[in-house]
Order: C-alpha cells, then sequence, then structure tokens
C-alpha cells in the first residue's frame, strides 16, 4: 500500500524525478500491475510521518514493482521495510538502504527483495546503514517454484556496497538467496568488492547465506559463482 504514488494498471516508461513526498503515512510508489513496465525512479526523496515510530512498524513498501526494466537510482527513502520489492527481471537498483531507528533490539529487516529466479539485475553503490538490514534474493512469485526444466537461480551481479552495523548478533547475514521450491541451483552470481564497518562491539560470522527453510538446494550443481 503506498499513499505517495499508486501507477496506472498499464503503461510505459513512467519517470519519477526529483519528488519529494513525506505527508503521507505510507508514502511509497506501487503498482499492482503493468504500469511499472520500464519504471525510472531518480534522485527522489521520500519518508512517512509519525517519525516516532519504529521501522518494524511501518507498514510502507518505498517501491512496489512487477513488472520488467525497473530503474531505482541515487534515491533516499528512510525508513522504510523493504525498501524496494522488484517482481521481475532487468532491474538496476543503486541507492542507499537507511533503516537505522532507535530500537535498542529487534529483528532482521527486508531492505530489497527480487523475486525472480532468472533475475537478470543489477545491485551495486549501495549502503545497508543499519544494524538488521539485508537483501533478499527469491522465487517466491513462482506459481511452481520447483525446479523443472526452466532456467537456474541466475544473473545477479551485487557489487561495491558498503554495510555498516554494529551489536548485531553473529547469525546475522545481510545477503540472503531463499529458494521455495525442491532442486534449485545457482547459475551466474557476482558478489564482490563488499567492505564492511562495525561500531559498537559488531561481529559476524559471515555476510551471507543460502536459505534451506523451505528447499534443499543441489550444491553440487551449482556453477559461475
Amino acid at each position: 500500500m503506498a499513499s505517495g504514488i499508486t501507477l496506472a494498471p498499464s503503461g510505459t516508461i513512467f519517470h519519477c524525478a526529483r519528488l519529494l513526498y513525506a505527508r503521507g503515512p505510507r508514502s511509497g510508489i506501487t503498482s499492482s500491475a503493468a504500469g511499472c513496465q520500464g519504471l525510472f525512479v531518480d534522485r527522489c526523496s521520500s519518508g512517512p510521518r509519525r517519525r516516532g515510530w519504529h521501522v518494524p512498524d511501518r507498514p510502507t513498501i518505498g517501491r512496489s514493482t512487477a513488472m520488467h526494466d525497473v530503474k531505482i537510482r541515487d534515491n533516499r527513502a528512510h525508513p522504510l521495510p523493504p525498501l524496494c520489492c522488484c517482481l521481475r527481471a532487468n532491474n538496476i537498483v543503486t541507492e542507499p538502504f537507511l533503516q537505522g531507528d532507535t530500537a535498542k533490539t529487534g529483528p532482521p529487516l527486508l531492505g530489497g527483495s527480487l523475486r525472480r529466479s532468472i533475475t537478470a539485475s543489477v545491485v551495486s553503490e549501495i549502503k545497508l546503514s543499519s544494524t538488521i538490514c539485508f537483501v533478499e534474493w527469491t522465487n517466491e512469485q513462482d506459481p511452481l517454484p520447483e525446479y523443472s526444466s526452466e532456467l537456474f537461480f541466475q544473473l545477479l551481479s551485487i557489487s561495491v556496497q558498503y554495510y555498516f552495523f554494529g551489536e548485531v548478533a553473529p547469525v546475522v547475514q545481510h545477503i540472503v538467496i531463499n529458494p521455495m521450491g525442491r532442486s534449485n541451483v545457482i547459475n551466474g552470481l557476482l558478489h564482490q568488492r563488499q567492505p564492511f564497518s562495525a561500531a559498537s562491539m559488531g561481529l559476524l560470522m559471515r555476510c551471507g547465506r543460502i536459505d534451506t527453510s523451505f528447499a534443499i538446494w543441489i550444491f553440487s550443481a551449482m556453477r559461475n559463482i
């Protein structure tokens, strides 16, 4: 739900540039159909009222898209969980995930979600400034998530990011890959140039993980990682 911009059911190349929207309680951009095909969101600033709310209590998805070729670049949205949710492929996301608040404890928060296994997307120049924020890659929207004869999880590039964290549990990870069906494989993942900065005795066991809560991967068939 969004009280910022709700896109039309159809259309292509809608462009949001240099916008400031902050008065609604759900200040985001959302699309329920094909109106976000080729969407551009550039140099916008959004953040709902009620700044006293903690991030887990906020209902807004910053940018929710349902079609291909979405470009989200150089914006500021604070604090929204998650900041972006892309259901299809060929996306470019270059914007900071600023989800820090004044809460002393809290659950891991979804910063960005790519919900197609063949994502063909680039996530770059991202700053994850939060103690418990992460990026997720999943095939949750696939009606038949088990691998049959389609292509694998592939074509995701994550690079030139900056992670800042402090006082987190060692099990927290900033990148999570989560299949919803059996027999999936990763074939084509680039994850590079990741500087980390810890504050207040922060400690991590690892920066990312492969989630097996819903399904088991075929690890022996993974390639090009």
